[in-house]
Parts: C-alpha cells; sequence; structure tokens
C-alpha cells in the first residue's frame, strides 16, 4: 500500500506569505515613490527650461567669435540661456561673415561678443530694424537702439583697493608689512590709482607709500624684476590677461597677496588669489530686461570677484 504524503503546515508558512506580502507592498511602494521622483525631475527640468526660455528676448541672436567660446565657456553659456539661438563665428574673416549673416536674417535684438566693438557704428547705421546689446568697453556711439554694460577699471581698482584693506585688517598690526603695489599699463588714467589707494591709504606707513607701477603693451621682465627685492606684501594687477602671469612670476615673492583683473576669468590658469573678471550672466539679466523694451543706454557694472584657490 502506497503511503499517502502528508502535507505539513510549517509553523513559519504564515509568516513568510506575510514577509513577501509586506516585500511586495514595500517594492510596489518604491516603484510608485522612483515614479513620482521621476515626476518630479521632470517637471524640475520643465521649469528650468522654461525659465530659461522666459529670459530670452523673442527673436533674438547672439553672435559670439570662437575665441570668446573657448576661453570664456561660462560666459558663453550665459548667452546661450538669455538668447533664443546662437552663432559661433569662425576664422579670419568675422567682420565680412558677421555682415553676410545680418543682410541675410536680421534678428530683432542682437547680442554681440566683446570682439565686435568695433562694428556697432555700422551695425546701427545699415540696419535701422535692429537693437543691439553688448557687454565690453564703451563704445564710441550712442542710439536708442544700444544697450551697453561696460565693466570699467576704475571699478575694478575700487573693488580691488577694498579687497586689499579687507586683506589687511585680518592681518594683526604686528604681522603687517611689506609694500602694497598697483601695476597698469602705461597711460592708464591717474583715477584708477586713486580709486584703488583711497581705500588703503590710512593703513598704510607713512614711510612706505602706495608703489604705482607702468608697464609697456609689451611684456618686459627686465623693466620689472627689480621689484621683487621690494619686500611687497599686496599686489593688484591691471594688466592684459595674457601678461598676468609673467608679471606675477616675475615682480612678487609667492607669500604676496594678488588680485588680478580678469575679463573673462580665466581662474584655472591664474597666479592671483583673487581674480575680478566681467559677470556676463549678471550683465545678460539685466540686457534681456532692457532690449526692446527701454531706450538704449550705457550703463556699468561690479566686476565678478572669484577666489582662487591654489591647493
Amino acid at each position: 500500500m502506497k503511503k499517502q504524503a502528508s502535507t505539513v503546515s510549517s509553523p513559519a508558512s504564515p509568516v513568510l506569505g506575510s514577509l513577501l506580502q509586506a516585500s511586495l507592498l514595500q517594492a510596489s511602494l518604491l516603484q510608485a515613490s522612483l515614479l513620482q521622483a521621476s515626476l518630479l525631475q521632470a517637471s524640475l527640468l520643465l521649469a528650468s527650461l522654461l525659465s530659461l526660455a522666459a529670459c530670452a528676448p523673442t527673436g533674438s541672436l547672439a553672435i559670439l567669435d570662437e575665441y570668446f567660446v573657448a576661453l570664456a565657456p561660462s560666459a558663453a553659456a550665459a548667452f546661450t540661456a538669455h538668447t533664443a539661438s546662437q552663432l559661433v563665428l569662425k576664422g579670419s574673416e568675422l567682420s565680412s561673415e558677421l555682415y553676410q549673416r545680418l543682410q541675410t536674417n536680421p534678428p530683432q535684438q542682437l547680442f554681440l561678443s566683446p570682439v565686435f566693438l568695433s562694428e556697432i557704428p555700422t551695425i546701427l547705421s545699415e540696419f535701422p530694424e535692429i537693437d543691439l546689446a553688448y557687454i565690453g568697453g564703451p563704445p564710441t556711439v550712442t542710439d536708442d537702439r544700444l544697450h551697453v554694460i561696460s565693466f570699467e577699471v576704475e571699478r575694478a581698482a575700487l573693488q580691488a583697493g577694498r579687497l586689499a584693506r579687507r586683506h589687511l585688517e585680518a592681518t594683526p598690526a604686528s604681522q603687517r608689512g611689506g609694500r602694497v603695489a598697483l601695476v597698469m599699463p602705461d597711460g592708464t588714467a591717474p583715477a584708477v590709482g586713486q580709486a584703488f589707494s583711497g581705500q588703503i591709504a590710512d593703513l598704510l606707513p607713512a614711510d612706505q607709500p602706495l608703489i604705482e607701477v607702468f608697464v609697456g603693451a609689451a611684456y618686459s621682465a627686465e623693466a620689472v624684476a627689480a621689484y621683487r627685492e621690494m619686500d611687497i606684501a599686496i599686489a593688484f594687477l591691471a594688466v592684459p590677461s595674457g601678461q598676468v602671469n609673467q608679471y606675477i612670476e616675475i615682480m612678487f615673492d609667492p607669500s604676496c597677496f594678488i588680485i588680478a583683473t580678469l575679463p573673462f576669468g580665466y581662474r584655472l590658469f591664474s597666479a592671483a588669489d583673487l581674480v575680478l573678471s566681467w559677470d556676463f550672466s549678471g550683465a545678460l539679466d539685466q540686457l534681456s530686461r532692457q532690449i526692446g523694451q527701454q531706450p538704449g543706454s550705457i550703463n556699468s557694472l561690479e566686476w565678478k570677484e572669484q577666489d582662487i584657490d591654489h591647493k
């Protein structure tokens, strides 16, 4: 007689069943949470894109040059966020390519990278339907259709003076030592030096006034090498960007606290401790609100302060 198999209910079976049901429920809840998170992430991304699109004036075009895009990628990205379309011109015939594009399909609002400063008068004259926005040095013309944000060296000197003062005040008086220097190109307006020195004059010893160094357009190590022996503790450099590191290396001891102007913000390539650069994002925010809505104007903004970590 074949023995009938008996089914024995293990006391653990109901527990396992409950655990299985709980696991399935948790998995369902987790899946629902992931789906909800994905939907939230998608909503945030869409909101971000809509926000960026709202910043871009309808019919706006940014024309940039390839050198600007290579040297200042974050600034170029700011143009992308604030204009409806972008065009990067390459090669040595930037001017002719610029006018070819404008003649083919002129935009309602045109944003230009700094290299096109000299083209502004011609664009205003030849294309009366275009409102123009520009970031850089002040142009030679004004117009109701021209909106400009400039970053003046005098304003940078004022900011650098405040930063130098902050550094001095953070140093105990007993430990302060060395001279303070300002390095500028030949022909710099006296107001630049005055803006810098006016912030720190009362902290400088009477027998150690500010050292003002004027340099030529071409870099010359021989002209400035002697300053390394002058025990300079703080320096502000407002020289062409390509010369900043060269002057730092030849003029100053590594312990010197250095502030430099670098308009496009080459922060990773600077030997300075603090860099003052053009605030493209802030400037484009302002220009996007003005262009096509307000009469043209030329305004100045503060430079953007960037700490450099050399560790």
